[in-house]
This record gives structure tokens, sequence and C-alpha cells, in this order.
């Protein structure tokens, strides 16, 4: 994987998804977002074009299918306070099952919305980490460990961000 997505004439940006036989994967695609407002929803646009993909969950625990899913992360989190990262749920998208298609998903910064590390939704907590985000983007994964990597063992797939949108 290369250290950040490339610029694409269809979007914003993209990434060609690694093979495992080249031991690469995607986990992690962030960047730095900060606020003198509490925001209220995220909103992405993007779609997956693929030809003959065969998505694999690189955590072994894990189970398929591979997944991508919104999410953000305090300030200074230290990886091991799970109220540090949250992810949205009504953003999780299964990798193949809409290739080739755009979608945009809407999520409201709600503490229903969104789960910590631990599959937990914490109302105080959430409320107290959503006053400090610092990072902002999605995971990839499976249907356990959103973030604990992606790759294809073949075919090809190019994830095609278009939009994505703080209020």
């Amino acid at each position: 994987m290369p250290p950040h997505p490339s610029l694409d004439a269809e979007g914003t940006w993209s990434f060609e998804f690694p093979n495992t036989s080249d031991g690469g994967h995607v986990n992690y695609v962030q960047t730095p977002f900060s606020t003198t407002s509490t925001p209220t929803e995220m909103a992405v646009t993007f779609k997956v074009e693929a030809t003959a993909a065969q998505y694999v969950v690189i955590d072994p625990d894990d189970k398929v299918p591979a997944t991508v899913r919104l999410f953000w992360e305090q300030q200074g989190d230290d990886l091991t306070n799970p109220n540090g990262r949250w992810w949205a749920h009504a953003s999780l998208y299964n990798l193949g099952s809409q290739d080739g298609q755009t979608l945009t998903v809407t999520v409201p910064f709600t503490s229903d919305q969104w789960s910590n590390v631990n599959g937990q939704f914490d109302a105080q907590a959430f409320s107290a980490a959503l006053q400090n985000i610092g990072w902002v983007g999605m995971t990839f994964g499976g249907q356990y460990f959103a973030g604990h990597g992606v790759a294809l063992s073949a075919g090809s797939a190019k994830y095609i961000l278009i939009d994505y949108r703080i209020n």
C-alpha cells in the first residue's frame, strides 16, 4: 500500500486494493481534523470498481465479508482507551456487495449511531470524545475487527472517494 491515496479523475482520490501475494493490505485511511463547533453528521460518497475481486480479511480471528466503515478518533488517542476510536454502524459496507455503484452514506453524530473499540454504545464517553476529534476517515476489516485489514486474493479493485463531508 502506498502511504497516501492518489488523485483520481472520477473522485477526490483513490487507491488500488493490494493483493495478498504482495504482502500488502489496507487498514486505516484517515486525515487530521479539527473544528471549533460540535459536528452534526459525517457523509461519504464513494464507489468500488472491481473485476472478479476476491476480498479477504487479514485477521485470522475475523469473519468475512470484508468491510469498510466510517470512523473517527480522539486527539491524543493512545490506542489503549476503548473510547479513543468510534465506528458508525450505519456505514458498514460489505465489499463486493455493490461494487460498481456510487453510494452515499450519511451518519449523524449521535451516540446511538457510533460504537467504541469494544462495540459498545456509551452516550457519556461518546459525548466527551466528540469534543476532541483529532482524526476522521474510514477503516477496512471484517465483521468483528473494523480496522484489521483487507486485501485481495484474486482480481482487482479500486476504492474511489468522491466526497467526504463533516457538517
